[in-house]
């Protein structure tokens, strides 16, 4: 598979995974917990509050990596749309 139809397929499966009620509630679930949990603890907690952020962290990492896939993907199929115009308009 070349490098654009990789991208285009990884934004695909991002999109589908972003589009999955399932799995947004699963990950909004897990990120209401976190932080639920962060708000809970004390300042002498460090550890646990340090362990809790990067956890919160992860999560936000992991949406913008697949919205970023997915814009990367659309941003391809632009491209690979404007250059059939062209050669369409070329053509007649």
């Amino acid at each position: 598979m070349d490098r654009i139809a990789a991208i285009l397929d990884r934004g695909r499966r991002a999109r589908a995974v972003l589009a999955d009620e399932t799995v947004t509630e699963a990950m909004d679930h897990i990120a209401e917990q976190l932080q639920r949990q962060w708000r809970s603890t004390t300042a002498k907690m460090t550890e646990h509050r340090e362990s809790l952020f990067h956890q919160i962290a992860a999560m936000d990492a992991t949406r913008a990596q697949l919205r970023t896939w997915v814009e990367q993907a659309d941003y391809e199929q632009a491209q690979i749309d404007r250059a059939n115009a062209r050669k369409l308009r070329v053509v007649r």
